[in-house]
């Protein structure tokens, strides 16, 4: 009995997935053996009162951008240096996407630089002179649960 073409694609697409990371280009990409544990840097991170929720959502909220293809939409946070990180699901398998931002920035042809089907994230950029990045901070002394 023949395989039909949609099994054979479900099966390329699993052998696929299996490889784990890789760039838009094919090549993998290396990874680190232990994740690095990442924050925000917000402004309150000191000794001063904690932020109310509106104050964070006004200091992350120029950060954050709708991301299309011809295939999904979705949002995605812009991080230094001009990288935005969003959901594999939102780009895969574009080569470019489509950002727009809070401030009316428009960008029409990002490139998809890199993506983790296993992690389920995606990396585009970089966006020359976009403001409102946000600082991503070795977070590995924080204890869980910290503010």
């Amino acid at each position: 009995m023949k395989p039909s073409r949609k099994a054979l694609s479900l099966l390329a697409g699993l052998v696929w997935l299996a490889a784990g990371c890789v760039g838009v280009d094919g090549a993998p990409l290396a990874l680190p053996q232990t994740p690095p544990r990442a924050v925000i840097a917000l402004a309150a991170m000191s000794d001063a009162a904690p932020l109310t929720a509106r104050e964070i959502v006004d200091q992350v909220a120029p950060a954050l951008a709708m991301i299309q293809t011809p295939y999904a939409a979705g949002s995605g946070v812009l991080v230094q240096p001009g990288y935005l990180v969003t959901s594999v699901d939102v780009v895969w398998p574009a080569t470019t996407a489509q950002v727009r931002f809070q401030d009316g920035a428009a960008y029409d042809a990002v490139p998809v630089v890199a993506w983790d089907l296993l992690a389920g994230v995606a990396i585009l950029g970089p966006l020359a002179g976009q403001a409102g990045a946000l600082t991503l901070v070795d977070g590995s002394a924080l204890a869980a649960g910290s503010d």
